[in-house]
């Protein structure tokens, strides 16, 4: 049995693996599934995001569709969901809306009918990565609330939240911040394991406080190159 999921969903994105979901976790559906699942697996492509993917806690196996899941949070921004799924080579990506309203607040799975499973399951799931937001609207591009993908973090135990950046060669720090603007977390982003990815290139590990409850954060990320000022993005993320 697959032990449960301390509720409170955000999405923006990464990957579910701690071996598998309960036969009767909800699953958020696609908001146009008569429109298909946009997805492409083809030649490395490099990423043109910023933030590639979020997650609690790692992906210690294989990619499953089922590790495509996330944390649903506050729905004050409504109920549309878009969720890119990335692989850390560049060679598949996805980006698709789902329609969060039918799915309480929680962990919950996302549809994932790829057409492309068995390339996919070549990959660890540590490099297949979800970035989930809730949004207005998916097709503009803007940042809404970032939900982080879920990972094998336990509600009880330390929380580590991957944040997966596409910077270049610039250098990058990271710092969580309440609604009051105290400060909770901060860290430097490493470089990526062996020094080779395509489509992100720092990696930031926040470590959360174990008084960190379910709620609406900011995350604040500053990438800074050799010469100049320091660059800072700044980004809504719920926590469980």
């Amino acid at each position: 049995m697959l032990s449960r999921f301390l509720a409170h969903v955000l999405v923006a994105a990464t990957v579910l693996a701690s071996g598998g979901a309960s036969a009767e976790e909800a699953v958020v559906p696609l908001a146009a599934p008569d429109a298909g699942f946009v997805e492409r697996l083809g030649g490395a492509k490099i990423s043109a995001q910023f933030v590639v993917g979020a997650r609690l806690g790692h992906h210690a196996k294989p990619f499953a569709p089922e590790q495509v899941a996330a944390y649903l949070g506050d729905r004050s921004i409504g109920d549309s969901l878009c969720a890119r799924v990335t692989t850390r080579d560049g060679r598949y990506w996805a980006l698709n809306r789902y329609d969060a309203s039918r799915v309480s607040a929680g962990s919950a799975r996302l549809a994932f009918p790829s057409h492309h499973l068995d390339a996919l399951r070549a990959y660890e799931g540590e490099d297949v990565l979800v970035r989930a937001s809730l949004v207005k609207d998916c097709e503009a591009g803007e940042p809404g609330v970032l939900l982080p993908a879920r990972g094998d973090a336990s509600p009880e135990g330390p929380r580590t939240l991957f944040v997966y950046l596409n910077v270049g060669d610039m250098r990058a720090r990271a710092k969580l911040s309440g609604t009051d603007g105290a400060a909770l977390a901060a860290t430097a982003c490493e470089p990526t394991r062996d020094g080779i990815a395509v489509s992100y290139t720092r990696i930031c590990a926040i470590e959360l406080p174990a008084a960190i409850g379910p709620g609406l954060y900011t995350l604040a990320l500053e990438r800074r190159g050799l010469v100049g000022k320091a660059a800072v993005d700044t980004l809504r993320i719920w926590l469980p």
